[in-house]
């Protein structure tokens, strides 16, 4: 199977097995247009003869039923039919999956989420998603909507978002809302091992705002557990002391934030196994 991950900052292309193991896998920066992305997901999928379809992972908002990516998450990519592209580039079929539902597929396959049906996931990336699993299947809502959690006004008149709102959890923690701030989430986490207490104030404030994100969806939902994955976890060890503390301090009812979190096991990787799980079960 043929899967991709279309993300803010890097394009993933992998071939996995049967069994969804990776058995080859290509990453590039993300072109900057829609015709480029197409190009490069059809020349890596010309070098397999392969029948399934192949499975898409994006960040945006998208018309998952007839493949159309209606607004990518940096914008640059607005109302592009990216799966009748492919086709016609390639002669193969393709399938659109939300990136956090690809995620939350992986790590129910073969992450931290193994074995239940009811949990969150959560990525603090670039962006933030998150998918909803109820009784076993990811919940895309009436228009395939659901997960964009990261427009959740956390903060009234807070700083603006990609989205043209203010104060979305997005704008004040993820790495695209810090950038918009003259912030790089990266360095600051870099400047905290450096010993930068300026800097490790603005991580507490990120991981503050992720508490009070992941508080608001637990309160809603009431999920067994919320799976964290995305780039900002790489910094976990930094975020978390403040992050479980906001997190505890507004569960209502009160339970216990440590069996609530737990990080995800694919990384990377859990895009593309929910990709390829999505093409498998289109056929």
């Amino acid at each position: 199977m043929i899967a991709v991950d279309i993300g803010g900052t890097n394009l993933r292309l992998a071939k996995l097995s049967n069994n969804l193991h990776i058995q080859e896998r290509v990453s590039i920066l993300t072109p900057k247009d829609g015709d480029s992305i197409v190009l490069a997901i059809s020349n890596f999928a010309r070098e397999f003869d392969e029948q399934t379809p192949i499975g898409i992972s994006f960040a945006g908002v998208a018309d998952l039923k007839n493949g159309v990516i209606i607004n990518f998450t940096n914008k640059w990519i607005v109302n592009f039919p990216i799966c009748a592209e492919i086709l016609k580039l390639s002669g193969k079929k393709a399938i659109l999956v939300h990136d956090a539902s690809a995620a939350a597929l992986g790590e129910m396959e073969q992450g931290s989420a193994k074995g239940l049906n009811n949990f969150i996931y959560v990525t603090l990336s670039t962006g933030i998603g998150g998918a909803f699993v109820f009784n076993g299947k990811v919940v895309d809502g009436e228009h395939g909507w659901a997960g964009e959690i990261g427009h959740m006004t956390l903060l009234q008149d807070g700083p603006t978002c990609n989205c043209g709102k203010r104060g979305c959890w997005e704008a004040l923690a993820a790495g695209s809302g810090l950038r918009n701030q003259g912030l790089s989430s990266k360095e600051i986490f870099h400047q905290v091992r450096l010993g930068k207490k300026e800097s490790y104030n603005k991580a507490c404030e990120i991981a503050h705002w992720h508490g009070i994100g992941l508080a608001n969806l637990t309160n809603a939902l009431d999920p067994s557990v919320i799976v964290l994955g995305g780039g900002q976890m790489q910094s976990w060890s930094i975020m978390e002391g403040e992050l479980m503390a906001t997190l505890e301090d507004h569960l209502y009812p009160k339970r216990d934030a440590k069996e609530l979190i737990k990080l995800a096991k694919l990384g990377d990787d859990g895009g593309l196994v929910g990709a390829a799980i999505v093409a498998r079960r289109s056929q």
